[in-house]
């Protein structure tokens, strides 16, 4: 670690706190070089080396005991309860009016050491260093691999980052207040655009159903891909800064700040649903109600998930928040309501099979519509009579209702895995 001027501006008891506080990392076993200007002399004894440069040459590199007695026998003894630190500049200052004479003081002082043992030996490491560098890097790799970069254990790591992920995430409370007020204001306002309390449906009801169903991925998505395209960006610099001084790994910070988040993730949509449900007319049976909360749960953390792969690839929120909806756009049409499921032309047919809105509104609408034998008809034209009918005219299939649910959660998986990979390459990248 290097520290540049670390106690500047610091009262003598801040300097020397810092200072101890460096001294007790190196004895964890850190080098720590610091410069430093006019030291006190108890911030002064901290330090195990010194070196005194003076006119761009070396005066003295060594222990500090060295130093006094390298000065002595240059014939400048530092006197009995004076601070070494300003004899030592006070010594190799030039002064004005005396710069000559100053000058062939601080000659005299370097032209010395430069001939001592302690300058010899540093010299004949530092030739040897650079006359084979490849072997001393091989050296030092293979003291990097031997051992961890990481001083803390892994679950000190989890421990301390998900703290501070979790401290951090409800640090304002009107944030969270805010949330679900938000999310209990959209549920009564759709609630009311689409209430219905009787339990029969009709042709026009189908509709409305089929479009509360909808409505309800459409809504729970935006509202978690956008909830977390500021989970990385603004940290992104100290996790760098963190990550390259070995406080913790990738992997370790990746799941706390997605850890902190299901929570979130969970409440929200149980009272999104416990409210929209029963206000708009889907069918009033409590296992329906369970599987569709449910579904609505794997729906918020597949698109929570999408949202982080563009949360780590993006430079800010500012250019997260204008690519998310171009990129949600793509996965909205091929949802099976906008466009019918049988029609999807085969040259994109992909983006319909990663797509969390159409496995989402699939068994939405299996399990809305399973169970409903009888649906009134009052006109004389063909009309669809029953909840099988409605599923079959837009080309779902109710056996596919575990596969979906399998296929949510293999979305919510690979998302965070290419997340997680995006992360770990800008790391990489950066150190």
């Amino acid at each position: 670690m290097f520290c540049d001027e670390a106690t500047s501006g610091l009262d003598s008891f801040m300097a020397h706190n810092v200072i101890q506080s460096l001294k007790s990392l190196v004895k964890q076993g850190r080098t720590i070089l610091c410069t430093i200007h006019q030291p006190s002399s108890d911030v002064f004894e901290l330090f195990d080396e010194v070196f005194l440069l003076a006119e761009g040459r070396v005066a003295f590199s060594g222990s500090v005991d060295g130093a006094m007695n390298f000065f002595k026998s240059n014939g400048h003894t530092c006197p009995i309860n004076y601070n070494p630190a300003d004899h030592f500049v006070i010594t190799l200052a030039i002064e004005p009016g005396r710069e000559e004479q100053c000058r062939e003081k601080v000659n005299k002082i370097c032209d010395n050491f430069e001939a001592s043992s302690a300058y010899k030996e540093i010299k004949s490491k530092t030739d040897e260093l650079a006359n084979h560098p490849e072997e001393h890097l091989k050296q030092m790799m293979e003291t990097l691999t031997d051992s961890s970069r990481y001083e803390a254990s892994i679950f000190q790591q989890v421990k301390s980052v998900f703290w501070r992920s979790w401290v951090t995430n409800i640090r304002d409370p009107m944030v969270v207040r805010i949330k679900f007020a938000q999310t209990i204001f959209f549920a009564l306002v759709l609630g009311l655009v689409y209430l219905k309390t009787s339990d029969s449906y009709d042709q026009q009801d189908i509709m409305n159903i089929n479009g509360v169903i909808f409505i309800i991925i459409t809504n729970l998505s935006f509202t978690h891909v956008f909830g977390v395209l500021n989970v990385f960006p603004l940290e992104v610099p100290v996790f760098m800064r963190e990550y390259g001084t070995g406080l913790y790994n990738v992997a370790v910070y990746y799941l706390s700040k997605t850890l902190v988040e299901i929570p979130f993730l969970i409440i929200i949509p149980i009272i999104f649903m416990s409210i929209l449900y029963w206000m708009s007319g889907l069918i009033r049976d409590a296992d329906a109600f369970l599987v569709a909360t449910g579904i609505s749960i794997l729906v918020s953390n597949a698109a929570a998930s999408f949202g982080y792969v563009i949360s780590t690839a993006v430079p800010s929120t500012t250019a997260g928040l204008a690519i998310a909806p171009a990129l949600m756009i793509p996965f909205l049409l091929f949802g099976g309501f906008f466009l019918n499921s049988g029609s999807t032309p085969d040259y994109l047919v992909w983006l319909k099979y990663i797509s969390w809105f159409f496995y989402g509104n699939e068994i939405l609408v299996v399990n809305q519509w399973e169970d409903v034998t009888q649906i009134s008809c009052t006109t004389s034209s063909s009309c669809i009579s029953n909840g099988a009918l409605v599923i079959s005219s837009l080309n779902f299939d109710k056996d596919n209702f575990y596969l979906d649910i399998g296929l949510l959660f293999a979305l919510i998986a690979a998302f965070r895995i290419i997340a997680f990979l995006i992360l770990l390459f800008r790391a990489k990248r950066s150190h």
